[in-house]
């Protein structure tokens, strides 16, 4: 499994959607509100 699958394998398992994720990360950190962003970045 690549580290990307894997991150993603850990939001799931932990309960969140990508989007809460990066909800929370713009909240938190100023970061873009698009799943699309975070993908890219992952």
């Amino acid at each position: 499994m690549n580290i990307r699958n894997e991150i993603k394998a850990q939001i799931v398992r932990a309960g969140y959607t990508m989007q809460e994720v990066v909800d929370m990360l713009a909240t938190e950190h100023g970061w873009s509100d698009s799943v699309s962003n975070l993908s890219a970045k992952l």
